[in-house]
């Protein structure tokens, strides 16, 4: 198994934490973000580590992780950090793709560890929990994600309710070796001229990249699982965790 951490983006929102430091390395829970992510890989034996970096990248130091560097981070989005490693998507192993912005149980990681479906991502049917002690209307947030005979039909798009949201994508994603070799003809046969959700390609958001695919045929396998992560992108999210950390109410959410 190999495992590509996207790590590239400067956290603005984390400011002041991310003034010297890139948002993997932002403390919570008294240990940099990355830390919780590289203890699960280690208890699953996993040693073939790659973290695409951008902001800050001299301050992630671990002698057991291999670094590649977006040089264009302050104008790049995920997909194009994950196209910076895409020597490594060549189909010798089996892939597994997580933000560097995440905290998650190893429960969690079990799930998308084992699966089997070609393309599978994790999907939060409890999303609504962790949204509301983040922000005071989740709805205003999230984004939509719909399923139907088991399969991702719909995701990234701008919610009009509730009914919308079967899930949220969290950022972790499993793709097989014998489709990686596709996925990277595929986004470098995409317009480059097109945008995508308002956005060009090197600004591409991964659920827009999943969503094209849906569109083209690709089967996308939703993961459902009930909480157990936590995302980490802005001061707020940092002072509510340390808060309900502090009162071991978090323990409802997630468990360290």
């Amino acid at each position: 198994m190999r495992i590509i951490v996207l790590a590239a983006g400067e956290g603005s929102r984390l400011r002041p934490y991310t003034r010297d430091k890139p948002k993997c390395m932002v403390s919570v829970f008294g240990k940099p973000i990355i830390e919780y992510q590289l203890k699960v890989f280690e208890e699953f034996g996993i040693d073939d580590i790659t973290v695409v970096t951008g902001y800050k990248s001299e301050n992630i130091n671990y002698p057991y992780i291999n670094i590649i560097k977006n040089q264009k981070y302050k104008k790049t989005n995920m997909v194009y950090s994950l196209m910076c490693a895409k020597d490594l998507l060549n189909g010798d192993d089996d892939v597994i793709i997580t933000y560097g912005d995440i905290i998650f149980e190893k429960r969690i990681f079990k799930t998308i560890y084992n699966a089997t479906e070609d393309f599978s991502i994790t999907i939060d049917k409890d999303w609504k929990k962790l949204w509301s002690v983040r922000m005071t209307n989740p709805l205003e947030d999230a984004e939509t994600l719909k399923i139907r005979q088991g399969k991702i039909v719909e995701i990234g798009k701008t919610p009009q309710n509730y009914e919308e949201i079967e899930g949220q994508y969290m950022g972790i994603i499993k793709i097989k070796s014998t489709i990686l070799k596709e996925l990277v003809s595929y986004w470098e046969s995409m317009d480059r001229s097109k945008l995508y959700d308002g956005r060009n390609i090197d600004n591409l958001f991964f659920t827009s990249l999943i969503q094209c695919l849906i569109d083209d045929g690709w089967v996308i396998n939703p993961l459902i699982i009930s909480n157990g992560w936590l995302e980490i992108d802005s001061v707020e999210d940092l002072e509510i965790y340390e808060k309900l950390y502090a009162s071991r109410e978090i323990e409802s959410i997630y468990k360290k």
